[in-house]
């Protein structure tokens, strides 16, 4: 089946969009921009040019940064990933040592890697009833930071995945009292600022560099992200232009018009009409928790500084069962039977993802699915609560020692290597990396040696991998 074909397929599910991107099918994106091709062109005569921007392209990224407060915003085409290997590389002389949160993006570790950068990782704190990071102990950060020689770019995740934000501005200054420079992964907080209140953005915060994905949170089309600059931001002028230099030498020379267009229509929607947009989908999602609050069998939670936006659906205990009835199958049931696509499920939990672009047929659909799944499961006997729990923490502990790291990721790609089965990796140098997707978190890194602790998170279907020889 080719491409077309696959999509047009897809699309005549009919499915409900509780999973990126924001726009949930073409919503709010304008009637004009579905005859995209009309939009799809290159640099002609008023066009203007994305690396070289002097009117229409440079008008919308002022724009942008008039609303987000930033001293300078580019439109990124590469999504996030782009922005976040620009900055690190940018920000950085080869061989630094850099500060990341274990849990951050693989783009980060790939970053690390091109640079040839020695990391210190963080372990995040953890949900261990779902298994989700939710902050970072900012004793660990000192910690870690007196470990270092001389400490050079902090990169953190915020929100996460799951939208928790974590107390990042405390975090920040450290950082900033020992001298670095503060990066910030902020690919699902794009619509932080139209929901205000007390959860804000990191470039509110004091990070320097904040890179944002509009298009998970925000009714643009997929890839579509920008770099926020600070207005407070102590990178260098030899940073800033290194930066802005790596950008315009990994992001195509062909930009899609018909992206950059989805961006400048989202923007006019956020400052036309988002202040409504989201107050009516809060009023929507605080409406879906009372619908909900009274199913036996299934719970579903906005945890404490999460945002409101994300929905974490679980399993009562007693009803869960490790192979019959966990939130992988759920997941399932929901799409195969009713219709409706979660962001992503483990066991424990499934994410889902609404955005000001969800209409209320969208959570009438959902309410009524979880409804029809929650009698039919009280209809069948209770299964026994045999809910596995990693202990995720300790885990991610484990793997953050500066012990494991043995090689540079760079020096470990060009060793040689042999494949073995998982069973026989335990104390072995990795010479891969082992990424599960959703989230696209690194839990096996090359150059790190492989620890029993290390195989508790990689998938089941993984049999083999490759080691340094």
């Amino acid at each position: 089946m080719r491409l077309l074909e696959a999509l047009e397929s897809i699309n005549n599910e009919g499915l409900t969009s509780f999973h990126m991107p924001g726009h949930k099918s073409g919503r709010l994106i304008g009637e004009s921009l579905k005859l995209f091709l009309a939009y799809d062109i290159t640099e002609i005569p008023g066009a203007d040019n994305l690396h070289h921007s002097e009117s229409c392209i440079l008008d919308t990224k002022v724009a942008i940064s008039e609303y987000y407060g930033s001293q300078l915003s580019e439109i990124l085409v590469g999504g996030s990933t782009i922005g976040l290997i620009s900055a690190i590389m940018g920000a950085t002389q080869r061989g630094d040592e850099i500060l990341i949160n274990r849990n951050a993006h693989q783009s980060v570790y790939n970053a690390v890697e091109l640079q040839g950068l020695k990391p210190y990782f963080i372990a995040p704190e953890f949900d261990e009833r779902f298994g989700i990071p939710i902050g970072i102990d900012i004793q660990k950060l000192k910690d870690r930071i007196k470990s270092m020689i001389a400490p050079s770019v902090c990169v953190l995740t915020y929100p996460t995945y799951e939208g928790i934000c974590y107390p990042i501005e405390d975090l920040i200054k450290v950082c900033h009292e020992a001298g670095m420079v503060v990066l910030v992964d902020e690919a699902h907080g794009a619509h932080l600022k139209l929901f205000g209140g007390p959860l804000r953005s990191s470039l509110e915060l004091g990070a320097d560099i904040v890179v944002q994905s509009f298009h998970k949170t925000l009714p643009a089309m997929t890839q579509t992200a920008c770099i926020h600059f600070s207005k407070t931001s102590r990178l260098s002028d030899n940073q800033m232009d290194t930066i802005l230099w790596h950008l315009k030498v990994l992001q195509t020379s062909s930009p899609s018009y018909v992206l950059m267009a989805s961006v400048d229509r989202m923007l006019r929607v956020l400052e036309d009409q988002g202040h409504e947009y989201a107050e009516r989908l809060k009023a929507r999602i605080e409406a879906y928790y009372k619908e909900v609050s009274e199913l036996k069998t299934l719970k579903s939670y906005n945890l404490a500084n999460q945002d409101i936006g994300k929905i974490i659906i679980s399993i009562t205990p007693g009803y869960y069962d490790d192979e019959h009835w966990n939130c992988e199958i759920l997941a399932d049931q929901l799409r195969n039977v009713h219709r409706i696509q979660v962001e992503y499920a483990t066991k424990n939990m499934c994410l889902l993802m609404t955005s000001i672009a969800n209409e209320d047929e969208d959570f009438e659909r959902l309410e009524s699915a979880l409804e029809q799944i929650d009698a039919e499961i009280i209809l069948k006997a209770a299964h026994p609560d045999h809910q596995t729990r990693l202990p995720f923490g300790q885990v991610y502990e484990s793997i953050s020692d500066p012990g494991v790291h043995i090689h540079k990721a760079n020096e470990a790609r060009n060793m040689t290597r042999v494949k073995v089965p998982m069973s026989e990796s335990i104390g072995q140098i990795a010479g891969e990396y082992v990424i599960p997707y959703p989230p696209g978190i690194p839990v096996i890194v090359p150059g790190e040696r492989i620890i029993k602790e290390s195989l508790r998170l990689v998938p089941e279907t993984m049999k083999e991998i490759y080691i340094l020889r």
